[in-house]
């Protein structure tokens, strides 16, 4: 049987997960792109969360480090995300 707190825990998507850990760390997408680092803005986390891109290894790397998760955990998400469709991404600002 599986727990209330790994239903929880089960994001749909890398986006849901990246946001939620950051904002579990109080960070704004600003500020977590600050921590990126110079190849990293506002515009490239709200990609990233909203599922527009898909994060690249490199940036993978880089949010596993910063959101303290295990890698592979963001490579499984990131394969699940690719698998579904492409045509509408998720927009949390849907009419």
């Amino acid at each position: 049987m599986i727990s209330k707190h790994n239903v929880v825990d089960m994001p749909d998507d890398i986006g849901d997960y990246l946001e939620r850990k950051r904002r579990k760390r109080g960070w704004s997408q600003v500020e977590l792109a600050e921590k990126a680092g110079k190849d990293w803005d506002q515009a490239k986390v709200s990609k990233l969360e909203t599922c527009v891109r898909l994060p690249s290894a490199d940036d993978m790397e880089v949010l596993a480090r910063l959101l303290e998760v295990p890698l592979v955990k963001l490579m499984r998400l990131r394969a699940k995300s690719e698998l579904k469709e492409p045509a509408n991404p998720r927009s949390k600002k849907a009419a």
